[in-house]
This record gives C-alpha cells, structure tokens and sequence, in this order.
C-alpha cells in the first residue's frame, strides 16, 4: 500500500475511534466552568495533528546518524519515517480498542494514565526495530549507532512534542 495512503487511513480510523469511545471527552471533574470547557474544545480541535511530529522525530533520528548509510536518499528515509509512524499509529489504535469496550470515565482515566508509561517504550522499539531492520544494522558490531539513533527520535520526539503543546497552550490562551 502507499505509504501516504496507508496513513491516511490510519489516522482515519484513529480519529473515528477516538470520536466513537469519546477518549479525550473524559478530562472533566465536577464543577468545571464555561471557560475549561471552552479551552478544552480548542486544544481538542488543534490536537489532531499531533501524529505527524512523530514522522519528523523518526526521519531525523535515521537521517542524523544512519544518513548515509547503504546510500538510501532522502525519499527512501521519508518512506521509512511513514511506515514506521503507520505501525505506531496502528499500536496506538490496538492500545484504544479495549476504551469501545468499558466506556466508564473511570476506566478511560486509568487507560490515560497507564498508557503513558508503556505506549512510549513500544514506540521506540518499534522505531528501534526498523533502523535495524531498514539499514541492516548488526546488534553487535553498531549497537552504539542503533543506540544513538533511537536516542535522537526520542529527543526529537520529545522536544517537538513540548513544543506542540506549548504552541496549543498559546493557540487556547488568546
């Protein structure tokens, strides 16, 4: 399938699943006023594209340290940097399926929240996997670049995720 193709309708069905069990619906506490809720709305409305700084994190970690390596261009670390997303949006997507099934917003709450220590360490292992699978990478032999690789998406990743959310934070508080 082609890669754009193949995240388009990833986020298709990511977007419609997180609409179906009213994932981020479930933030409320008794006693909020019009202004949360307001706010919540616009972060809500920007937040959906926050899928795509994981593209850049993955193409910069490879192109960084593995750039050169069996001479792949830019397309071709472009491509893998799509695939490797559509794998963890399809994670993302396995990790929400049990949210359709026990829709209590104490259980999507506790979903939230337990999600954000694991889903992390399968991302990078998913990224992991493919540098070493995309740039046949020997465990033995370039452990360290691997290494360093998957230490410059989760930086990236991290950094363009803080500023995503502050850009947000900005959008909402004007």
């Amino acid at each position: 399938m082609h890669p754009l193709k193949l995240l388009l309708a990833l986020v298709a069905i990511l977007v419609l699943l997180l609409a179906a069990n009213q994932y981020f619906g479930h933030y409320s506490y008794a006693g909020r006023d019009v202004v949360v809720d307001r706010m919540a709305q616009r972060v809500m409305a920007f937040a959906n594209w926050s899928f795509s700084l994981g593209i850049l994190a993955i193409f910069a970690g490879g192109w960084i340290v593995l750039g050169r390596r069996l001479g792949y261009n830019v397309i071709e670390q472009a491509i893998l940097a799509i695939y490797c997303q559509s794998i963890i949006l399809a994670l993302i997507i396995i990790n929400l399926l049990p949210t359709l099934i026990w829709r209590s917003p104490e259980f999507i709450l506790w979903h939230k929240s337990a999600s954000q220590y694991y889903v992390p360490m399968f991302k990078l292992l998913i990224v992991a996997v493919a540098y070493r699978q995309f740039f046949l990478i020997e465990i033995k032999s370039d452990w360290l670049k691997l290494f360093s690789a998957c230490l410059i998406y989760a930086t990236i990743n991290w950094v363009l995720l803080r500023i995503y959310a502050f850009g947000i934070f900005w959008l909402v508080s004007r």
